[in-house]
């Protein structure tokens, strides 16, 4: 919560009052985020601006402040292992360190399960619920951000790997946004990538040493982005 009291100045001299906070829901699944904002003024609905007049000071229905805006946003992000823990029943309290400790464990596999090859895919969920004042000074509810991603990697065998740079739908415009799709090699000493970006037609390759005193052994392409009209 804050908020301050300004001396220098001779008009609205007291700040809109700002009250957030956020925890962890669902076995610690999900983050939920709150955020608020309220004011000791009047406000001009039409302008959106306040006016010097403190609500306190009202003859009748007087009150120390008055919501301005408020949202909320739940973001839940599970790896396709946690969720296969969920089904089984495990629990999901496991720490970061041993996820990625069991992650290279199964990209390292030469033969892995059909089951395994998901388990560095992460899906992630972000919804973001808002509440303004209308013109009439009424509340009005809305949907400000409603997108589901999905992000990893599947090991196709011990040296290929097909990445998921950035896959999302998005609820409330109805699109798909930005997807990536990307190859990559470990050719022993070298690494070798293709990406493909095909919302934008734009591909890049890649190839070059591993070792950092010999990386400017290395050829780079990318394919200049054109903007669609």
């Amino acid at each position: 919560m804050s908020g301050n009291y300004n001396f220098a100045r001779d008009s609205l001299q007291w700040s809109d009052v700002v009250i957030s906070g956020n925890t962890n829901v669902l076995k610690g699944l999900t983050n939920l985020q709150l955020n608020a904002l309220f004011t000791p003024y009047e406000i001009n609905f039409k302008t959106k601006r306040r006016i010097d007049q403190k609500l306190i000071d009202r003859s009748t229905n007087k009150k120390l402040l008055q919501l301005v805006s408020f949202n909320a946003g739940l973001n839940t992000s599970l790896s396709f292992s946690q969720i296969k823990g969920l089904f089984k029943g495990n629990s999901t309290s496991e720490t970061a360190a041993e996820e990625v400790k069991k992650e290279k464990q199964q990209i390292q596999r030469a033969l892995p399960s059909l089951a395994s090859l998901f388990d560095n895919l992460r899906f992630s969920h972000a919804l973001t619920m808002n509440t303004e004042k209308t013109a009439a000074g009424r509340d009005s509810f809305f949907i400000g951000a409603h997108s589901l991603y999905i992000s990893g990697s599947i090991p196709l065998s011990k040296n290929w790997n097909f990445n998921i740079g950035s896959i999302s739908y998005d609820f409330v415009a109805k699109a798909l946004v930005y997807p990536s799709f990307s190859f990559s090699r470990d050719l022993h000493c070298w690494n070798m990538n293709f990406a493909w970006y095909p919302d934008n037609g734009v591909y890049s390759f890649f190839i070059g040493v591993k070792s950092g005193s010999l990386n400017f052994l290395k050829y780079d392409y990318t394919q200049p982005y054109i903007p669609r009209f």
